[in-house]
C-alpha cells in the first residue's frame, strides 16, 4: 500500500516504459497491457482516452507537490494550511501511488485535465463501472474522504491485477 501512512522511499523506480497512448507517461509493462485492454473497449463505447500523469518520481512528486500548495497560497491559505488543503488532492512525495507506475490518471482524449465535462462524465462512469474488469481500481471513489484521506478522483486508477480489482470492485 502507498497512502498518507506507507511510504515509498526517494530511490523506488520500477521499471516503466512508454504507455503508447494518446497523452503518453511511463506505466509498467503489465499496467501498459491493461491499459491497452481498457482503451480498446472505451472506443467500443465511444471514449477515446488520453493520458493525464501516469509515473512520477520522488523528485518529480516534490514539485508537483508544491506546485499544489502555491496555488492554494495563492488563495490567501497560509503554507500549514496551504498543504493541508493541497493534500486532500495531491500526494506529499513517497506518498504518490504515481510512484508506483502503475498508476494512471486519464480524461477523454478532447477534455481538459481533471474537467467535469459532458464527455469526461461519460468516462468517468465508463471507469467506475468498467476498469476493474481489466485490474484497474478506482483509488479514491465517491464518499471515501474519511478512509482514504483524498477527494474523489473517478480518473486516477491504480493496476492491481484483475482477481484483486474484481474483489474490490
Amino acid at each position: 500500500p502507498v497512502d498518507k501512512i506507507n511510504k515509498l522511499s526517494s530511490n523506488y523506480a520500477p521499471g516503466v516504459t512508454n504507455s503508447s497512448i494518446t497523452g503518453g507517461g511511463q506505466i509498467t509493462d503489465p499496467t501498459k497491457s491493461a491499459l491497452h485492454e481498457l482503451d480498446s473497449d472505451a472506443k467500443l463505447h465511444g471514449i477515446d482516452i488520453s493520458v493525464i500523469s501516469a509515473y512520477r518520481s520522488y523528485q518529480t512528486q516534490i514539485g508537483t507537490f508544491e506546485y499544489w500548495v502555491q496555488r492554494e497560497i495563492a488563495t490567501g491559505l497560509p503554507r500549514p494550511q496551504a498543504e493541508t488543503k493541497a493534500n486532500l488532492y495531491s500526494a506529499r512525495p513517497g506518498h504518490s501511488e504515481h510512484q508506483l507506475g502503475t498508476t494512471i490518471d486519464l480524461k477523454c482524449k478532447s477534455c481538459y485535465d481533471f474537467e467535469i465535462s459532458e464527455s469526461n462524465l461519460k468516462l468517468y462512469k465508463y471507469l467506475e463501472a468498467n476498469c476493474y474488469k481489466f485490474g484497474f481500481a478506482i483509488s479514491y471513489p465517491k464518499n471515501s474522504l474519511e478512509l482514504t484521506g483524498y477527494k474523489y478522483e473517478p480518473w486516477h486508477i491504480r493496476y492491481i491485477g484483475k482477481d484483486l480489482a474484481k474483489e474490490f470492485f
